[in-house]
């Protein structure tokens, strides 16, 4: 779906690399799109290199940096990740609430369960409590706090 790729694999020298493969390469292939719960616009499929070779130009940095590129990359990604994953989280948390309070059962709906009320109560503090992480992530990342990283990694978890 890209004109360019950016691919980080192991060079001649054996180190890993970075370099640009462009669209229409050849050897460059996909495999299906796969079926995903949620975030359906972004494709997914597997990207394959069958003997697929670049010119040398193509390599993006110095050699043997890869690595260093592909996890500085990840710094941002990861508050990315987990702000798109919030945005699930809401619509999961948006559709109990209004299934608890349409749904009968025993002459009440869901909602007049104590036990429900506290399971929603729970949804809603966690997802608040995320929310409030992430966005502390991402003001530390914008203040080149250093460490912030720290930060991003212990939302996933």
């Amino acid at each position: 779906m890209s004109d360019i790729y950016v691919v980080m694999c192991l060079t001649a020298e054996k180190q890993v690399s970075t370099i640009i493969v462009e669209k229409g390469t050849k050897g460059l292939s996909f495999g299906k799109l796969e079926d995903k719960m949620g975030w359906n616009c972004s494709p997914t499929a597997m990207v394959m290199f069958d003997d697929c070779k670049v010119p040398k130009r193509n390599l993006l940095s110095t050699p043997g940096i890869g690595f260093k590129i592909a996890m500085k990359g990840l710094d941002g990604g990861r508050i990315n990740i987990g702000s798109c994953s919030l945005g699930g989280a809401q619509t999961a948390y948006d559709k109990a609430v209004e299934y608890i309070k349409n749904r009968k059962q025993f002459g009440k709906t869901l909602s007049q369960f104590q036990y429900l009320q506290f399971q929603v109560a729970e949804m809603y503090t966690n997802l608040n409590a995320s929310r409030l992480m992430i966005r502390n992530a991402a003001r530390l990342l914008d203040m080149k706090v250093k460490d912030y990283i720290f930060y991003s990694f212990f939302y996933i978890f």
